[in-house]
């Protein structure tokens, strides 16, 4: 049990150095450019944050005294929500070597039952591209078996749950993508799908997870897929910048492959953005690669429609073959 003194010492911000605004620095494209902006600019969206901090640290209070997140993570959490208290929302940058924006401060940091109650009491809604990197994997490296898998209205970890008889979202999540990004499946590598089951004390059904057809599918491609960009040294992204291997710079063929598969993903999330970005009575609240919270203060009876416009945002990416979904909740 956490002392008072250690929960006191965390919420006041000793355990989570709070940091200033980020500087604007331009991205290498438009388009998320204009994203970025629109991200870090002043919004009464966030009015409600500080009032409804305290029911957040008694929601993850609750969650450790229950056992559901360790000690650590628990402390964390509350450094967490300090931030979120003396900052009143996230901001977002750019970094190197991904078309990705990244939050300065915690945000993706809170854990995603916090994020969804964070999200439940400043009345915000979710977009979500489901299953975006497998999507694009599935149609840019001809998977047709997991073509067919996210045609289904069963999301495709709710899939592997039936497979596998338990559920561990997270677990599924982290070591599908691993292989997606090219990691080793038959080695405990750091990073790789193998030590993932490991750690989680799951090693034993690992063997039954990379046997499911799908799966198995995908890493026959993403062995291929690394195997085709070792011999022509470079990649081009959906954004049709270049990028080539240089191991001096940390760009190795994982790397690459991450790029690769993140800028179609990021390509898609502009389109499901810019219904928001482009109603000036919406605001996204936090971005979260593959989604992204947002308000909507218009009348209750506009919001179907706008709601049917998000989810049609990805229509010209599925005329193209690829098997995007937004959900709305």
């Amino acid at each position: 049990m956490t002392s008072p003194g250690r929960k006191a010492d965390a919420y006041s911000g000793k355990a989570y150095k709070t940091r200033s605004v980020p500087k604007h620095h331009s991205t290498f494209d438009a388009k998320v450019d204009g994203l970025l902006q629109d991200l870090n600019k002043p919004s009464k969206a966030f009015d409600k944050i500080p009032a409804i901090i305290p029911d957040l640290v008694d929601f993850v209070s609750k969650l450790h005294e229950e056992g559901a997140i360790t000690e650590r993570s628990y402390l964390g959490q509350l450094g967490h929500l300090r931030w979120f208290e003396e900052n009143k929302r996230p901001y977002y940058k750019p970094i190197k070597r991904s078309s990705r924006l990244y939050p300065v401060g915690p945000g993706l940091g809170l854990k995603r039952e916090v994020r969804e109650e964070l999200k439940k009491k400043a009345g915000w809604m979710k977009a979500d591209l489901r299953s975006a990197q497998l999507v694009v994997v599935a149609k840019k490296w001809v998977i047709r078996s997991l073509q067919k898998r996210l045609n289904k209205a069963q999301s495709f970890w709710d899939y592997l749950s039936c497979q596998l008889g338990f559920s561990d979202k997270d677990l599924f999540k982290e070591s599908t993508y691993a292989i997606v990004f090219g990691a080793s499946t038959t080695k405990c590598t750091k990073g790789g799908p193998k030590t993932m089951w490991k750690k989680a004390g799951k090693e034993a059904d690992y063997s039954r997870f990379a046997a499911i057809p799908e799966i198995a599918d995908l890493i026959k491609a993403a062995k291929r897929r690394k195997d085709e960009i070792s011999k022509a040294i470079c990649i081009t992204d959906a954004f049709g910048k270049t990028y080539r291997l240089d191991y001096s710079q940390k760009i190795d063929t994982e790397c690459l492959m991450a790029m690769e598969v993140q800028s179609y993903e990021m390509a898609m999330m502009l389109d499901v953005a810019d219904v928001v970005l482009t109603d000036s009575r919406a605001h996204i609240t936090m971005w979260l690669h593959d989604g992204f919270y947002f308000s909507y203060s218009r009348e209750p009876s506009r919001l179907k429609v706008f709601i049917k416009k998000i989810e049609g945002s990805v229509s010209r990416w599925i005329k193209q073959g690829y098997r995007a979904k937004v959900i709305v909740e």
